[in-house]
């Protein structure tokens, strides 16, 4: 349950681009096109981070329960996040050996 609630956290944070205080493409700086949403008091941005991150792969939350469900263990945080780097790097790397494979 903690991993649910963790991810409508993620869904609900301002986006990467609304922290930073991105310029929408249609305005000037000058017309007023400037926003930045603050991140919440009291979440950090490493927190902010992984629970982006943990709501944007809801296919790996479900794959880290199942899996400490089978294995009468808990599902943490920390096992999603570690997921996700793994596949990641899994796939960065397919993508390498592919491309030498091919070129």
């Amino acid at each position: 349950m903690l991993l649910d609630i963790e991810a409508r956290i993620g869904e609900l944070l301002p986006s990467e681009r609304e922290t930073r205080g991105g310029v929408p493409r249609h305005t000037q700086r000058g017309e007023g096109g400037i926003f930045q949403k603050k991140i919440p008091k009291g979440i950090t941005h490493r927190q902010l981070e992984g629970s982006r991150a943990i709501a944007t792969h809801p296919d790996i939350v479900e794959r880290v329960k199942a899996q400490a469900r089978e294995n009468e263990d808990i599902p943490t945080r920390t096992a999603v996040l570690s997921e996700i780097k793994y596949q990641k790097e899994k796939d960065r790397n397919d993508f390498f050996y592919n491309m030498k494979k091919d070129g």
